[in-house]
């Protein structure tokens, strides 16, 4: 019995929220993100983004054109391949500062990227334990190992993507509150900034039906820019 409910537990699905502001944008970008098993959802007012572990796919729905299109896992490693190779310097520090963000305590995490000698990315994260999150964290490690870690974070853009998903996914505990900035080198000059919240932590069961495409929405063919040209 023991060894049923740890499975159980093991397998559990799990939900939260994501809430993002873009240098300083009051207008806040908001998605609930859903677990269940091998599967992620990330649903905003008019859109929601499927992954498929198993299938090895991701489906994109519009919920206002009543349309999706599918991508599969090989067809973005070939984009991704297509790009060009970034190198890059990193770190992980552990400052040792603590507080609490609501009835959490969490820790400050550290990360910075330098991007061949031309940007650093710095995010700046408060870590908490929070049950169930472990869930998150085992889909973006599978994630990252079937279609490259950048692929298992949101919380960086273009080229320093994939440096910070991979150190991100070896941190535990759920990065509650993060603050990315790019800064210029030498000038120091600040590219951009992201403010990242995770909120509305709960373990619990999600219908299936959240991650299928509605009745009647129409299949389109997905850009060829997101396909490395292949059809």
């Amino acid at each position: 019995m023991l060894a049923l409910s740890a499975s159980a537990i093991l397998r559990a699905d799990f939900s939260y929220r994501e809430t993002t502001r873009i240098n300083g944008d009051k207008k806040a970008v908001s998605s609930a993100k859903l677990i269940k098993g091998n599967r992620m959802a990330e649903i905003t007012k008019d859109h929601v983004a499927v992954i498929d572990l198993d299938k090895e796919t991701i489906t994109q729905i519009d919920l206002a054109k009543k349309t999706y299109y599918v991508l599969t896992f090989a067809q973005m490693k070939q984009t991704a391949e297509a790009a060009p190779e970034v190198k890059v310097d990193q770190a992980v520090v552990e400052t040792g500062k603590t507080k609490n963000i609501g009835a959490l305590p969490v820790k400050e995490t550290v990360l910075a990227v330098t991007v061949e000698g031309r940007v650093t990315v710095t995010v700046d994260s408060w870590m908490a334990t929070v049950p169930g999150y472990d869930e998150v964290r085992s889909f973006q490690r599978k994630l990252g190992e079937k279609l490259g870690y950048g692929f298992g974070s949101g919380l960086v853009l273009g080229d320093f993507r994939g440096a910070v998903g991979t150190q991100m996914n070896k941190i535990n505990g759920a990065p509650v509150q993060s603050v990315t900035r790019a800064v210029s080198v030498p000038d120091k000059e600040l590219l951009g900034e992201a403010v990242t919240d995770l909120s509305d932590f709960l373990s619990g069961p999600v219908e299936a039906s959240r991650f299928d495409v509605p009745q009647g929405f129409k299949q389109i063919q997905p850009d060829s820019r997101l396909t490395g040209g292949a059809r």
